[in-house]
């Protein structure tokens, strides 16, 4: 076929295309939007065409209105059809089918992969309701959750993390594998992340900061940490949300949230702990979490209701925190759950160390109301 034959065979299947989505509507009286048009039209010469593929060697005449026929019913089904969802509610358009059945398809490979981690560390049987395991395997039960969320992403790994802290919902063997949960993963490289936060900032690193340190000083799973100092002197520390992490965290969400309903209604250990309400929190702390403005607000307000003798605060530098990126004062100091040969080296009084925390959470929960509400050893520092 010539290139001028197979451009008229093409203009020949718009034109049918377009008479039978007009004859369709005309017949049934109907306003619809073009791309309804346009697929009623598709499935009339599609019907035609089936029709005549099904015809008696022979035949012609008024047999060509008989396929013509077929197809303009065709196109009238399809557009009643419409017509009748549309009528409780539902919009019909092509273009938001195929968004729904693109994040079906991509939650459905993400199930898949999740259900292949589950079973690869035997942990199949406990979605289906069977009775916990006894207290000689609960240690290696623990063990095979943790490894399960450390490779289940960034989701599962701050579930874990939080479900560590629940003393009261889970065994001690749980509680002690899932704080074992690493929170240091490879560091996004700096060709990544100059990107982002030039884009962030509106203006080039070394316009914004006298100095960068490329290299992070720390990494978890939705950001990481480099040191800084800006034009005006001050040592800063910068956060940086991983690039492309928000969508991914929102799909985890969404499977987490399904998992969490279809254990609820299978798993009667899951609704002992109250596994719907425990996902349905979760799902809302971590969508602040991706949004770095609430962490900056929060720091300020946590900051302006008190001051303290013995405890710093580090402050933040507003005009340069975005949603995926927080400026704050740089604190010299270790981890608390670092710190004891310091603690010993200086001869301090833990006692006293512990009253001075203590005092200060309790202060800020009953008397000023604002407090710090994750009060792990990575957010406390021995200076």
């Amino acid at each position: 076929m010539s290139p001028l034959e197979a451009l008229a065979a093409v203009g020949f299947v718009i034109f049918w295309i377009f008479v039978m989505a007009i004859v369709a509507r005309r017949m049934l009286e109907l306003r619809t939007g073009p791309l309804r048009l346009i697929l009623a039209g598709v499935v009339g010469v599609a019907a035609a065409v089936f029709a005549v593929s099904q015809r008696v060697q022979g035949q012609g005449g008024p047999f060509v209105v008989l396929w013509i026929g077929v197809g303009v019913l065709a196109a009238m089904g399809l557009l009643a059809a419409g017509e009748v969802v549309a009528s409780i509610g539902v919009r019909p358009r092509p273009v938001q089918w195929y968004r729904a059945y693109r994040h079906w398809r991509a939650r459905t490979r993400r199930y898949a992969q999740l259900s292949r981690i589950a079973v690869r560390h035997g942990l199949g049987a406990y979605f289906f309701g069977r009775r916990g395991a006894t207290n000689r395997a609960r240690g290696e039960l623990a063990r095979r959750l943790r490894l399960a969320l450390e490779e289940g992403g960034v989701a599962f790994v701050k579930f874990g993390q939080i479900l560590s802290t629940r003393y009261d919902l889970l065994p001690p063997e749980f509680i002690d594998e899932l704080t074992r949960l690493q929170t240091q993963v490879p560091p996004v490289e700096w060709a990544e992340i100059e990107p982002l936060l030039r884009d962030e900032l509106g203006a080039p690193v070394g316009e914004v900061f006298a100095w960068f340190d490329p290299e992070p000083l720390a990494a978890a799973s939705i950001g990481q940490v480099h040191r800084a100092r800006l034009r005006t002197g001050e040592q800063v520390v910068v956060k940086l949300q991983r690039p492309g992490i928000r969508p991914v965290v929102e799909g985890d969400l969404d499977i987490t949230l399904r998992m969490a309903r279809m254990l609820h209604r299978r798993a009667g250990w899951a609704r002992a702990i109250g596994i719907r309400e425990l996902a349905d929190g979760f799902a809302e702390a971590l969508r602040e979490e991706l949004d770095f403005t609430v962490e900056a607000r929060n720091m300020a307000v946590v900051a302006a209701a008190r001051s303290y003798d013995q405890v710093t605060m580090a402050g933040t530098y507003p005009h340069l925190c975005t949603s995926r990126v927080l400026v704050m004062d740089f604190l010299d100091g270790l981890r608390l759950d670092q710190a004891a040969p310091i603690i010993d080296e200086h001869g301090l009084d833990r006692t006293e160390l512990a009253r001075t925390l203590l005092h200060t959470l309790l202060t800020q929960i009953m008397l000023d109301g604002v407090f710090l509400a994750d009060p792990h050893p990575g957010n406390l520092l021995l200076l």
